[in-house]
């Protein structure tokens, strides 16, 4: 298998919304029994697949619903529905979450730049629900709560990790661009969310277009972010090399050897140890591990995957200098 390049296209992600005939939307479901039987009927379809952790919003931990909003497997809106519930398929690449904003928001994550792929891993299980249940539909026009997902109710985005283009100020350009091709730029975790790390999400701002455009769309305004980002880090490197060099080598060596570790000043220092990695002064043996990692430590991931109740900044530290012996 070719090596996939994650040094500015960290991931791909298809998402589709889907409602279910005869019912309102969610919003106006809100504690109702047509809520319990639509999450009880779609759970149970999960259920009987086998392949897929099925877990109810009303039965988890704080610490876990926030674990799955810094991991992208459920949204904010699905969070503060206790009546909802989210599936998730056993490699964490497939998630469909229930009463969020529609009925079902399916969703499939794949590395690097890859949204066919994704599309027709995503397709696979919208069919398999679409033979279980009757989407809202009119022709080929999807029904939604929100109009700007009316149509094919899909939205394709990538994760871009910019940094040179965020240094030069040059995402200004970027962010005007978009807005002339009905693309949309958010932070790493959607609307309203900052770019944390230098991750900016970019996907389709139309959704009225057949899915093979919505593809094209995002594909090549994808590819265009891609080249102006790596001719602002060969300019960088070329005017600033010095000073980029020992930034980033810093970042490395505080990441091996810190006791204590902020989530923020961990963010800043993968991001420079990734750039350095990228302009090919940094050689590591896995930097691919490098966007696991920056999920990994966000606080309540970390609380899960490690167990450990001392400060959080301690675990941390810990966790990143054990994990650097691969990377």
């Amino acid at each position: 298998m070719a090596k996939i390049d994650t040094s500015v296209i960290v991931s791909s992600r298809i998402r589709l919304a889907r409602n279910i005939e005869g019912y309102l939307f969610p919003v106006l479901l809100k504690n109702t029994k047509e809520e319990k039987f639509l999450v009880s009927m779609v759970t149970s379809l999960f259920s009987r697949l086998g392949e897929y952790d099925v877990l109810n919003m009303n039965n988890l931990s704080q610490t876990k619903v926030d674990s799955l909003i810094e991991r992208y497997l459920i949204s904010p809106v699905l969070a503060k529905n206790l009546q909802g519930a989210v599936c998730i398929s056993g490699d964490k690449s497939l998630s469909v979450m229930v009463m969020e904003e529609d009925h079902l928001r399916e969703q499939c994550f794949v590395n690097g730049l890859d949204l066919v792929g994704a599309y027709k891993k995503i397709m696979g299980l919208d069919q398999f629900l679409a033979r279980n249940v009757r989407f809202c539909k009119k022709g080929n026009v999807y029904l939604t709560a929100c109009p700007s997902n009316l149509g094919s109710g899909m939205r394709a985005s990538v994760m871009m990790f910019l940094p040179a283009l965020c240094y030069t100020g040059e995402i200004d350009y970027v962010f005007e661009l978009a807005q002339t091709k009905n693309i949309t730029i958010r932070g790493a975790f959607g609307e309203g969310s900052q770019a944390e790390g230098f991750w900016f999400q970019v996907s389709n701002g139309i959704t009225l277009l057949a899915p093979q455009d919505i593809l094209q769309l995002v594909n090549d305004f994808s590819l265009t972010v891609v080249n102006l980002e790596k001719r602002a880090r060969d300019e960088l490197f070329e005017t600033h090399k010095d000073e980029f060099i020992d930034k980033c080598l810093r970042a490395y060596g505080i990441l091996q050897n810190s006791y204590l570790l902020s989530y923020e000043e961990c963010c800043q220092l993968i991001a420079r140890v990734k750039l350095g990695n990228s302009l090919g002064f940094l050689p590591l043996k896995n930097p691919n591990a490098l966007d696991d990692l920056l999920v990994t430590v966000r606080p309540n991931t970390l609380k899960l995957v490690k167990g450990d109740q001392r400060d959080e900044y301690l675990v941390r530290a810990e966790y990143v200098k054990e994990a650097f012996k691969i990377i």
